[in-house]
């Protein structure tokens, strides 16, 4: 007995592929004492960036400091 298949039917192997998600670029850094960090291609802003901006908004605003710094966060990581 021999299996019918129709010529409609697709199998998976016929199906286009999706085009794979590309990965951001990273580089590592090695500082003088070994010490590795990985960043990627754009810097995402440090603790102290984002404490000294979240400190000038709260003045010049006068906004709950919690506010400030999502505020701040959110500035420097668009930017």
């Amino acid at each position: 007995m021999s299996k019918r298949t129709t010529p409609s039917s697709k199998t998976t192997a016929d199906a286009p592929k999706a085009p794979r998600a590309r990965r951001k670029a990273t580089t590592i850094e090695v500082t003088a004492a070994g010490d590795r960090t990985a960043s990627a291609t754009s810097p995402q802003p440090s603790h102290d960036d984002i404490a000294i901006r979240a400190y000038f908004i709260a003045i010049e605003q006068g906004t709950d400091p919690v506010a400030a710094w999502l505020l701040a966060e959110r500035e420097l990581t668009t930017a």
